[in-house]
């Protein structure tokens, strides 16, 4: 909806909340708890739970609302809805075949994408129907998000391994290169610098300052950069790149979910009860997690109510294939994420949102 000329997913005081509230809320956490866990060396299992399993894993699960579970976006995708995973298995069937590392890397770099994709999307929303034309301030604001996530991703590359990962052990692929850091680093300072000035020039010209542009903007430059190159600790990485990316995927579905709810297959879903919609999500993420600790990690079995000897050991062979079963939902949500948010205007031949008024929520 538009609210004094401004761009809003829901309205000021939700989107305030729940789409740009949580890299603050994140960045805050981060800073007041380290002192206190920068020694842990192992994330507490509670912290997991209450993280990874409950946000990060249940965020998956909610491509169910916004394709699966809706008559007509099922019909749209049709081709899609099943295809995708299929595709996403054998695929990853043949990766992880090949080479476990090369599958959970593809997997990582994938994820990635996803992210920052879903950073700029929100920017180019709260961005309105307002663009640069210029070639400076579009490389200076246009792609804003772009370079306040993919330098701190590229810091990490050249910083070498860290004590996280995306997802295993050296996931990534590192060159230590101090030079490549410092240098990164400056380019870095210029180019927020260069956004701060011709966000200030564009803010003169329209005779306000676009609060929850600058509030996504600056949220993701403090959680990319704060959570991979300034801190060094795994609880942090988790609390700031999780809270970022979960929550608000979390506020953008409900929104859709709830400006759709006549079209739910399933009555039980057509219920505007958060309880039933975050319940779904992380009663689903529970199995998902209770089948990757007893069939592939071994790890958190307290969790599941299991112990050593209730865990299945597979065969590589058998693992080349409930691997990529496993990562299925994952890898279907990044995928279907990059189209599903926008259609074609023929009209004015550009992509626009689903959401209703927002404008140039561009995902792919």
């Amino acid at each position: 909806m538009v609210e004094n000329g401004q761009v809003w997913i829901k309205n000021r005081k939700f989107d305030s909340t729940w789409i740009i509230g949580p890299h603050f809320y994140a960045v805050i956490a981060a800073i007041a708890v380290y002192p206190w866990i920068q020694d842990i060396p192992v994330m507490p299992i509670w912290v997991w739970f209450a993280l990874v399993l409950c946000v990060d894993v249940a965020h998956v699960y909610s491509t169910l609302f916004r394709v699966y579970l809706d008559k007509n976006e099922s019909r749209n995708f049709s081709t899609h809805v099943w295809l995708i995973p299929l595709v996403v298995w054998f695929l990853g069937v043949l990766l992880y075949s090949l080479s476990s590392i090369l599958f959970w890397r593809c997997l990582a770099y994938l994820a990635v994408f996803h992210f920052i994709r879903q950073q700029y999307g929100f920017f180019r929303i709260y961005s309105g129907k307002h663009t640069v034309t210029s070639i400076v301030a579009k490389i200076f604001n246009h792609y804003a998000v772009y370079y306040i996530t993919v330098v701190p991703v590229i810091i990490w590359h050249l910083s070498g391994p860290k004590e996280f990962n995306w997802f295993i052990d050296r996931d990534f692929i590192y060159y230590q290169s101090d030079f490549g850091v410092t240098v990164l680093n400056f380019l870095l300072v210029i180019l927020v610098a260069g956004y701060v000035v011709t966000e200030t020039q564009l803010s003169l010209q329209m005779k306000k300052i676009n609060w929850p542009k600058n509030g996504i903007y600056f949220g993701t430059l403090l959680i990319w950069y704060l959570g991979i190159v300034y801190f060094n600790n795994d609880i942090i990485f988790t609390l700031t790149n999780v809270i970022a990316h979960g929550v608000p995927y979390l506020g953008l579905i409900w929104v859709y979910k709830g400006r759709n709810q006549q079209n739910y297959n399933v009555s039980f879903f057509k219920r505007n009860s958060f309880l039933i919609f975050i319940g779904s999500l992380i009663a689903l993420a529970y199995i998902e997690e209770f089948l990757w600790a007893s069939l592939v990690w071994k790890e958190h079995l307290s969790v599941f109510f299991l112990n050593r000897s209730q865990v299945f050991d597979a065969s590589p062979v058998l693992l080349s294939y409930i691997v990529p079963l496993l990562a299925v939902p994952q890898g279907t949500h990044y995928i279907l994420d990059a189209f599903i948010w926008k259609i074609r205007d023929s009209k004015h031949n550009q992509w626009t949102s689903l959401l209703g008024d927002s404008r140039g929520y561009e995902r792919a």
